[in-house]
């Protein structure tokens, strides 16, 4: 007897929480939705707009009206008149959600004197075509006196509704608020290749494995930072104005042939997006995406961009490499032998082949710092046909750098002193002679005494090698 109360207590809770659940609240929901749909001027939502026409009064101080079209292209928006032209999604996107959400606040039949409101020839009219159903028509009339609403009406009815006065300034925004604005589009991280033809001569970087890279006008690894500050201003430039008079040729404005030519390849398609760059003017640069009709105007920020040397390009560092992948180093003299250390499982350097002394780990770590921060003051040459004359055939000092099983992460040689501050060094990857500073010097010795813990320090520059090679001096105190 207990348990059929109890099931039935039970089965009364559940109908009375799914009454309370359809009735309160998905049907106050569903009520809500109605009430809300009852009181719209445009009976499709803002997502089943495909067209939107708007008649208005022309921009600027000429008489009469322009139409502006739109019409939905996927996710995006075209603008159809009066230019053909890709639309800013978002700002179109606005426009039509202003549309659809128009609502009625107050509403006034049997008007006979449609002139009172300023609806007797409306200047302002649009025309919405949802994907499917029936088109629907809006005439917007004069202001209120308060001005907070503007008088509308729909044609074949004699009622005038008052909706919010911002919908008459969604209507009239101006055409170049509504169009795209974007320089050049493309994704940022799938570019793989960046061509610029210029008149001081092409220049070319292309993504690898190991990151950027210099094709031409010589080829050298590319630092990170100034491609990312050519590519980000690009990506992220927006037009000034637009060259909308059809009577003005290409040619006539430097874009037939370009006086800069820029061509973004990226993703896994290679898709290639093209800028031309032509003549000045009033401080801007005529410019035309080749996948679009429209000529327009630009900042010469972005053209000075484009005009940098290969050499701003440039990574500085001698031999790039990440620290922590570092599994083994080594420093080679000519005369002096070698030394060598590796990391052990629990990463502590230790010396190669082990010894009972142990590798002062904080020196060691000082020297892979050092190396890895190395940059070139200037570069030289790339594989000279003789080294020796550097220094560098056979290298003074010789680092090797290792990683996981052996792999070869950086291999330098260095010089003579190339004055009182620097020294020739070699990229024995790239072959690219640079010029670094001296004070590397006091990392590279090669003897195993100076990296024992406890021992004393290595010598200074001056100790370690001699003006000319880096070797001990062989003049007499």
């Amino acid at each position: 007897m207990r348990a059929r109360s109890t099931l039935m207590l039970f089965l009364v809770c559940a109908v009375s929480a799914a009454a309370v659940y359809f009735l309160e609240i998905r049907g106050g929901a569903r009520r809500s939705e109605r009430a809300e749909r009852a009181g719209r001027l445009i009976a499709a939502d803002a997502e089943r707009i495909r067209r939107l026409t708007i008649v208005r009064p022309a921009e600027g101080s000429g008489a009469g009206t322009e139409t502006v079209t739109v019409e939905r292209d996927g996710e995006s928006w075209r603008i159809l008149s009066p230019v053909v032209s890709p639309g800013d999604r978002g700002e179109v996107d606005n426009l039509v959600s202003a549309v659809s959400r128009a609502k009625s606040e107050r509403g006034m039949e049997g008007i006979e004197d449609w002139a009172a409101y300023g609806l007797t020839r409306p200047e302002l009219s649009v025309f919405v075509f949802p994907d499917s159903g029936k088109a629907d028509t809006l005439l917007l009339g004069d202001l209120n006196p308060t001005g907070a609403f503007i008088y509308v009406r729909r044609p074949g009815q004699d009622r005038i509704d008052l909706t919010d006065a911002s919908l008459r300034s969604s209507l009239v925004r101006p055409l170049f608020e509504l169009r795209d604005r974007s320089v050049l589009t493309f994704e940022r991280d799938e570019v793989r290749r960046l061509e610029i033809r210029r008149p001081a001569g092409p220049l070319v970087i292309e993504k690898r494995e190991g990151g950027w890279e210099i094709r031409k006008p010589i080829e050298a690894a590319a630092a990170a930072a100034p491609v990312d500050e050519l590519l980000n201003p690009v990506r992220w430039a927006e037009v000034k104005s637009f060259v909308d008079d059809p009577a003005v040729s290409r040619s006539r404005l430097g874009l037939d042939p370009p006086g800069v030519l820029l061509t973004v390849t990226a993703g896994p398609d290679s898709v290639r997006k093209t800028l031309r760059l032509g003549t000045r003017r009033d401080g801007r640069v005529h410019a035309a995406d080749e996948s679009r009709p429209s000529v327009y105007l630009v900042d010469t920020a972005l053209v000075n961009i484009l005009l940098k040397p290969a050499d701003d390009f440039r990574e500085t560092k001698v031999a790039p490499f990440d620290e922590w992948m570092v599994k083994r180093i080594e420093i080679r003299s000519p005369s002096s032998g070698s030394v060598a250390f590796v990391k052990d499982s629990a990463g502590a350097w230790t010396f190669d082949p082990p010894a009972p002394e142990k590798a002062d780990g904080n020196r060691v770590g000082d020297l892979l710092a050092a190396l890895a921060s190395l940059k070139a003051e200037t570069f030289i040459a790339r594989n000279p046909e003789a080294p020796s004359r550097y220094g560098l055939e056979p290298a003074v000092r010789e680092v090797v750098l290792e990683g996981e099983e052996g792999r070869p992460l950086a291999r330098i040689g260095f010089g003579k002193a190339r004055d009182t501050r620097t020294l020739f060094c070699i990229n024995r990857s790239t072959g690219w002679v640079a010029a670094a500073r001296n004070d590397i010097l006091r990392h590279l010795t090669p003897s195993r005494d100076a990296w024992t813990a406890g021992k004393n320090s290595p010598r200074n520059p001056a100790e370690s090698g001699p003006s000319g090679a880096g070797e001990k001096s062989n003049k007499k105190p």
